[in-house]
Parts: structure tokens; C-alpha cells; sequence
């Protein structure tokens, strides 16, 4: 299955839009196959439907893990609009953050496109808006917080969103204590390298910073679309019937925008403190020049509470620093293939203490481990291994730091979850058959050369009949890693 969770990469240059996609990047992210996703997913509902596409809750016949299946025709797309499909897609692809939206397998096929990816059941950040008479501050700080660290995220990767919104925020669950993520990331930018570059103004008017009006895009306008959706959330628009910067007409709501500056009038505002007003004057400032920058947000007084987790010190987190630690296996399939799976396996991509101790880890709040946060945990746990053999073994892409999901399959005992657990399943839903071939796990690691899938399945085709059982390939597994 075409699954790319995740294969992260340092994007290039200053910023442009959804022209300069290669047949190469997509290459390493489309799975193309005959198969109709529909015989692998029970459809289980319709979710959403667009002008070229729908959206199904479905669930994998082979798993029973739910998912959200968009099945767009390409036949009632314009050229701009599957350019956009691609560019959510590749972006989507090098982006491995817990409060982003996970794609696990994109299918195109003659007429359509399949995009299956994590199903948010716990709806829209705006929908909670207009459900709620109140949501109190210390839960949109711990909202905010987590948006905009993965927004720092995005811009330390060189992507920008640029239509942040609350519908565009959406949780994995119901309840309170629900992760936030960000979705739609069809109309982002990347770093292009030239100068003076400008973009026309793509989004909702009421979340647009006055230079996106003017056609210019930069990493300070997502800054601007955090104040608003902040401002929105705390004051609750929807039952005080205020967004900020509010006109009449179109024409209105731009000129407030460009000449109207933010004020806190009405009783709600008493009740929020003046550190929040602060914040949300500075991310509203009109000169995205004067903005904060996403880091530097993250070091403001009303996140205090956030700025600095402590490491729990339970026997679970101690385990998978452990696991951590003695990770080892000199296959970079075997790598890759774990990586599929920790992201896909419930029991592992929705482990709520595994992601915060990572956010503990994460010391400069960049939704990345670099060495010395790695070495930091491992010491304060009383692990004292060779630091530079470990970053070794578990930056899997080889980039210096390790991404959230390389976190995932660094801190698991593969050994007892193979023998325990059915985890191959996920990789089966390519065949009835209880075997793989290499096209199977290709399909599965579209980021790997064909070659090296075809060395390592030769590896463990003892009878060379170009097929390997679950078995062998568990036997293989086991023996490979360290």
C-alpha cells in the first residue's frame, strides 16, 4: 500500500505554489495499482462531499482500523485544481508532526484519485465553537500551543499553510483531552529562493493578513491567521457573535482588515487575562515584520504553563527510552517497513504518553529531536549509551534529527510485537494470500528504489519463487535486529 508516513525532507528555497511538483516527488509517494480501494476498505459512510470529490469513512477489511477515504474524479478537475491534489499530497508526505493530519496511502488510478488518511472523529475545532456556550482559557492555551508548534514545525520545514482556520483544525476524539490537528494543506507554499516572489491571496477573507490582500506571502501570515483563530476561540465568536475585523460586505471586512486595529469590547473580554490580550496584539500586529515569529510564540508568558514539560518518569517512559537505546537493525527496509507500521498500528500511532514524552524531549519546541535532546532524555533516565551509535541507528531518513514517527518505531520492542502481535496485516491488504512479492512492499515504501526492495526481498526468498511468507519475513525480522 502506497503509505508514506513518513518520509520528511528539507524543502528548498523561498516560496511558490503548486507548479513546481515533479514527476519524481510524486513517483515517491503514488502508489498505482489495479486494485479498487473499495475491496480493501468497507465503506462504512459518507463523511463529506466537494464539487470533484467525497470524502467515506471506511474501514481496512484486514485490520478493521477506520479510516477517511477522499475519492476525487479526475474528470471533473481543471489542471489548477489536480495541482492542488499533488501539491497536498507531496507536502502532506514530508510533514511528521503529532498535530498534523497523517496521509497513509494515496491510489491513483485511470479515473480517480484515493487519498486515505487518519479519521479525525472528533470533528471541527469550529464545530466545537459553535457547540459550546464557553471554552475555558487554559484549553485554548493547550490548543494554541499545540498549533502553533506545529506551524513552527511547517516553517522550519519551509511550508507555510496559508488558509488556517477552525475548520481546518480538527480532533482525533471527543472530549477535552483530544489532540488538535492541522488538515488542508491543498493551497501551502514552500521556499522557492526568489525574492520579491508573490502569491495572489488564496483562503477565507476573515483569516487573511493584510499582505496575503495584497498578494505577498510569507511565513508571518499563518502568524496572522493563529491571532484571529486565537481571538475566536477565546472570546467564542459563535455565541458572541464577533469575528474580528467583521464587515458588512467583502469590501468591508478588507478594509478592516487593512485599517482597523484589534479591540477587546465586551464582558467576555474581562475574564481573559491580559497576557492572552497581549499575545493576540502582537500576532494581529498589521507589519507582518513585527510579528513573532512561531518560536518565539511559543516563548510567550501565556504558554508558561507549556514552555517547559517535565519528562514523566513512569516505568512506561523508561522502557521506551530503553527500547530507544538498543534499537538496532542494519536493514533500511526493516526500518522503513516499521515505520509503516508504528504509524498505521493503533496500539502505537495513538499512544498518548509516547507523544507527549516526545513533546517533553522536544526542548526547543521545533516538533523534532535533535542529538542532544535525545542524549538530555536518555541521561536524566540514567541511560548513559554511545549517542552518536543511536542517532545512528534510529534517524532512519539520515537527516540529523528524528521526526515523531521515527520516534514511534525507535521506542517499540519489535521483538515482542512481532511475536505477539499481528502486525503484518497491514502490509497483507495488497493480497488474499498469506504472502508479499516485491511489488507489495514496494507499494508499501514508495520512498525506497526498487532495487533496494528487490535486494531485500531476494534476502528472504529462499526458494526464489519472487514470493515471501509472513512467517519468513517475521523469522527475518527478528534476526536483524539487534
Amino acid at each position: 500500500m502506497g503509505s508514506f508516513c513518513s518520509n520528511p525532507e528539507v524543502l528548498p528555497g523561498k516560496y511558490s505554489g503548486q507548479n513546481s511538483l515533479s514527476k519524481r516527488s510524486l513517483s515517491k509517494v503514488i502508489s498505482k495499482r489495479q486494485a479498487n480501494p473499495k475491496t480493501l476498505y468497507k465503506n462504512l459512510k459518507m463523511i463529506g462531499k466537494g464539487t470533484y470529490s467525497s470524502v467515506y469513512l471506511v474501514e481496512n477489511k484486514k485490520t478493521s482500523a477506520k479510516r477517511a477515504m477522499k475519492e476525487i474524479r479526475k474528470s471533473a478537475l481543471k489542471e489548477n485544481a489536480q495541482e492542488t491534489i499533488y501539491n497536498e499530497i507531496i507536502i502532506l508526505s514530508q510533514l511528521d508532526h503529532p498535530n498534523i493530519v497523517k496521509i497513509f496511502e494515496v491510489i491513483d488510478s485511470p479515473s480517480f484519485f484515493y487519498i486515505i488518511s487518519e479519521y479525525l472523529e472528533g470533528g471541527e475545532l469550529f464545530q466545537r465553537l459553535t457547540e459550546s456556550d464557553h471554552i475555558n482559557e487554559s484549553l485554548v492555551c493547550r490548543y494554541m500551543y499545540d498549533t502553533t508548534s506545529a506551524i513552527y514545525y511547517c516553517h522550519s520545514k519551509g511550508v507555510i499553510h496559508k488558509d488556517l482556520k477552525p475548520e481546518n483544525l480538527m480532533f482525533d476524539v471527543t472530549g477535552q483531552d483530544s489532540t488538535l490537528k492541522i488538515i488542508d494543506f491543498g493551497t501551502s507554499a514552500r521556499l522557492t529562493g526568489i525574492q520579491g516572489d508573490t502569491i495572489p491571496a488564496v483562503g477565507t477573507i476573515y483569516y487573511l493578513s493584510p499582505e496575503q490582500i495584497k498578494g505577498h506571502v510569507s511565513e508571518k501570515s499563518d502568524i496572522w491567521s493563529l491571532g484571529i483563530i486565537m481571538y475566536m476561540t477565546l472570546c467564542n465568536f459563535y455565541s458572541a457573535g464577533k469575528l474580528p475585523f467583521y464587515g458588512k460586505s467583502f469590501d468591508e471586512t478588507v478594509d478592516n482588515i487593512l485599517n482597523t486595529d484589534i479591540s477587546f469590547i465586551g464582558e467576555v473580554w474581562n475574564n481573559i487575562s491580559n497576557a492572552a490580550q497581549n499575545l493576540i496584539e502582537a500576532l494581529l500586529d498589521k507589519d507582518p515584520e513585527k510579528r513573532p515569529s512561531a518560536d518565539k510564540i511559543l516563548m510567550h508568558p501565556w504558554f508558561k504553563d507549556y514552555s517547559s514539560i517535565a519528562i514523566s518518569k513512569t516505568s512506561s517512559s523508561l522502557q521506551a527510552l530503553k527500547n530507544l537505546s538498543e534499537f538496532k537493525s542494519e536493514s533500511k527496509v526493516i526500518k522503513y517497513l516499521f515505520m509503516v507500521i508504528a504509524c498505521q498500528h493503533s496500539e502505537i500511532a495513538n499512544n498518548y504518553e509516547l507523544m507527549n514524552l516526545f513533546k517533553a524531549l522536544d526542548k526547543d519546541r521545533d516538533g523534532k529531536l535533535n542529538q542532544q535532546e535525545i542524549l538530555d532524555g536518555l541521561l536524566e533516565f540514567g541511560f548513559h549509551n554511545n549517542i552518536e551509535e543511536i542517532m545512528e541507528q534510529i534517524d532512519i531518513n539520515m537527516n540529523g534529527f528524528v521526526e515523531y514517527s521515527e520516534f514511534l518505531v525507535a521506542t517499540q520492542d519489535w521483538k515482542k510485537l512481532i511475536a505477539r502481535k499481528n502486525i503484518f496485516d497491514i502490509l497483507k491488504s495488497e493480497t488474499l494470500e498469506n504472502n508479499l512479492n516485491m511489488y507489495d512492499i514496494k507499494a508499501a515504501l514508495p520512498m525506497l528504489d526498487i532495487s533496494e526492495v528487490h535486494d531485500f526481498v531476494n534476502e528472504i526468498d529462499m526458494d526464489g519463487d519472487g514470493k515471501i511468507t509472513i512467517e519468513d519475513m517475521k523469522r527475518f525480522f527478528l534476526d536483524n535486529l539487534g
